[in-house]
C-alpha cells in the first residue's frame, strides 16, 4: 500500500463490501444485478473509460448501471442538501461519465452507511445530455492539453494536497543543484506570501494584546470575587 494514500483502509473496506452492498440493493428493490468484469472504453473518445461495479436489468428490458458505495454515519448528510435527495457532485461526474462511454441512460446509486439493510441510501438519476457534452468537452482538453503534452496541471487544491502530491513525485531536495529562475508567477506568489506573512504578524501582535486584556479583566473580576463561586 502506498505510505501516502492515507484512506487505503477505507477503500479497501468499500471493496470487500461491494458484494453485499448490492445484494441489499437488490432485496430492497427486486431489481436483478449482474457484473461484467472488464474495462469499458467510449468508441468515439479512446481516453474515456469506465470501470462499471454492477448493471441493472429494467422491467423495461433496458439497462442501467448500479454504483455502490460506502460511507460512515456523519458522512451520509453529503446525499441531501437543504433537505433534499441529492447525489454528491463528485459521483455524479463519475456515473455521468459512465453514462457516456456505456451508453446508457439510468444510474442507481446504493449508499450503505451503516451495519443492517435498513442502513442504506438509494438514489436515481437520468441522463443529462447538456451536462455530458460538457463533460466530454472537459476531458478531451485534460487528455490533449496534460496527459498527452505531458504537462501537469496546475494545482487547484489545498495546501496540504499539494505539499502530499510533492512529497510523492518530487525528488528529494539537492542542495547541490543550482538555483533556478521562478516563473512570473511564482515571483507574484512569493511576494504575495510575504506581505501575508507581515499581515499575519501585525495580526498575531493584536490578538496577543487582546488576550492579555482578557485575561487582566479575567483576573481584576476573580479578584474581586474571592472564594464565592
Amino acid at each position: 500500500v502506498d505510505e501516502y494514500e492515507g484512506n487505503w483502509v477505507a477503500l479497501r473496506i468499500g471493496h470487500l463490501l461491494e458484494e453485499l452492498v448490492a445484494e441489499i440493493f437488490t432485496k430492497v428493490t427486486g431489481l436483478p444485478i449482474y457484473k461484467i468484469k472488464r474495462m469499458f472504453q467510449h468508441p468515439l473518445n479512446p481516453f474515456m473509460l469506465a470501470d462499471v461495479d454492477f448493471f441493472i436489468k429494467l422491467p423495461n428490458g433496458r439497462t442501467a448501471i448500479l454504483e455502490i458505495k460506502t460511507t460512515n454515519y456523519n458522512a451520509k448528510r453529503h446525499w441531501w442538501k437543504e433537505g433534499k435527495e441529492i447525489v454528491p457532485e463528485y459521483y455524479e461526474a463519475q456515473v455521468r461519465h459512465y453514462m457516456a462511454v456505456m451508453n446508457v441512460d439510468e444510474v442507481y446509486f446504493c449508499c450503505l452507511y451503516g451495519n443492517n439493510e435498513d442502513e442504506i441510501i438509494i438514489r436515481h438519476i437520468t441522463r443529462d445530455y447538456l451536462y455530458e457534452s460538457e463533460l466530454i468537452f472537459l476531458e478531451e482538453c485534460f487528455w490533449n492539453d496534460h496527459v498527452m503534452a505531458h504537462v501537469p496541471p496546475s494545482y487547484t487544491e489545498t495546501a496540504e494536497l499539494i505539499d502530499a502530491s510533492i512529497k510523492r513525485y518530487a525528488e528529494p531536495a539537492d542542495l547541490s543543484q543550482d538555483a533556478i529562475q521562478l516563473s512570473e508567477a511564482s515571483k507574484q506568489h512569493f511576494a504575495e506570501y510575504l506581505a501575508l506573512q507581515a499581515q499575519k504578524s501585525e495580526k498575531e501582535k493584536e490578538v496577543n494584546a487582546l488576550s492579555e486584556k482578557i485575561q487582566r479583566l479575567r483576573a481584576l473580576i476573580t479578584s474581586e470575587m474571592g472564594s464565592h463561586c
